[in-house]
């Protein structure tokens, strides 16, 4: 139970950087360090995060959620989830359009934001990951994506037409 919880806590903290950080790409102001290295270190922390996040052994029984389901729970997580996915197609779209016609002072400005965006919805996956487990609120086909990335997309197992008529 020590790991989901600060689990959820690392989830927590580093969405209220990446949302500060955001906002302030969003107002232009540069906050990116000006060292590889200290990039490099948070890199490696967030991997690290992400490992233990998705770390679905088998012969492990499936954790519990940190807080009781309800509908408004799983609801607010699916808002604020699809929210933050809305918000990564619509400045990624808009850097996409700029840097295609050339653009390069607004492609610039967006570039930052992008990228405190996805740093932004990775966040909140992992606070909503440990706090509610991703089968209440995610589509089984992307739970299943997000536990075997290769096996989904290089291994498709045919599904038995019985099976097809039960579910």
């Amino acid at each position: 139970m020590w790991l989901a919880k600060s689990m959820f806590c690392y989830g927590c903290v580093t969405t209220l950087a990446a949302l500060a950080a955001f906002a302030t790409a969003i107002l232009g102001w540069n906050l990116f360090p000006n060292h590889l290295w200290i990039v490099e270190a948070l890199v490696l922390i967030h991997g690290c995060a992400f490992l233990v996040t998705f770390d679905r052994d088998a012969r492990r029984k499936p954790r519990l959620p940190l807080f009781q389901l309800t509908v408004r729970r799983v609801l607010a997580a699916k808002v604020v989830l699809g929210a933050a996915v809305s918000n990564i197609l619509i400045w990624g779209s808009l850097f996409f359009v700029y840097a295609s016609k050339g653009d390069r002072n607004n492609a610039e400005w967006l570039l930052p934001i992008v990228v405190t965006g996805l740093v932004l919805l990775s966040t909140l996956y992992i606070a909503l990951h440990w706090a509610l487990r991703p089968e209440t609120f995610l589509p089984r086909p992307i739970v299943n994506l997000f536990a075997n990335p290769i096996g989904v997309l290089f291994f498709r197992k045919v599904r038995d037409p019985d099976e097809r008529r039960h579910s």
